[in-house]
């Protein structure tokens, strides 16, 4: 998808979107203090430049497959507002657990407070996966992909 690593849509009902999330993904093995930063700077960027070529791309993809949100999704379209409060950025940060530190967090939020147009962006959350012996996961899922890909 062009602009911004993943789409998300909440749907109260299938005839409902009550969130589109905009989510910016970090893979760090080593210390990293300022990814959290850097997605949201991403965010912003792609939010404000790139959504028409995002918010098309997807409307391109849920009429090709027929998907059963396409409707609901071309009235959030419709219904837009300049700052539309059903917009949401998600980052998701995922970290080798002993290379963490909260200062991420702290340089992320003390980003996003001093940022002097905050009330025009959309809200922002955090998820967070710390993983032990993440370098280990990353080689065995690789591991499983080439091996797939070769045998098919």
């Amino acid at each position: 998808m062009p602009g911004t690593d993943t789409l998300a849509i909440k749907s109260s009902n299938p005839n409902v979107i009550s969130e589109v999330c905009y989510v910016e993904s970090k893979l760090r093995l080593g210390s990293d203090t300022k990814a959290g930063q850097d997605a949201y700077e991403e965010l912003t960027r792609k939010h404000s430049i790139d959504l028409p070529i995002i918010l098309t791309f997807v409307l391109k993809r849920m009429h090709e497959t027929r998907h059963g949100l396409l409707n609901p999704f071309k009235e959030y379209l419709r219904d837009r507002s300049v700052s539309d409060d059903r917009d949401a950025f998600w980052i998701g940060l995922t970290w080798e657990k002993d290379n963490w530190t909260d200062t991420v967090l702290g340089n992320l939020e003390t980003h996003i407070s001093s940022s002097v147009t905050i009330q025009s962006k959309p809200k922002c959350t955090v998820h967070l996966a710390r993983v032990k012996e993440l370098d280990t996961l990353i080689d065995d899922i690789f591991q499983v992909v080439v091996h797939y890909r070769w045998k098919a």
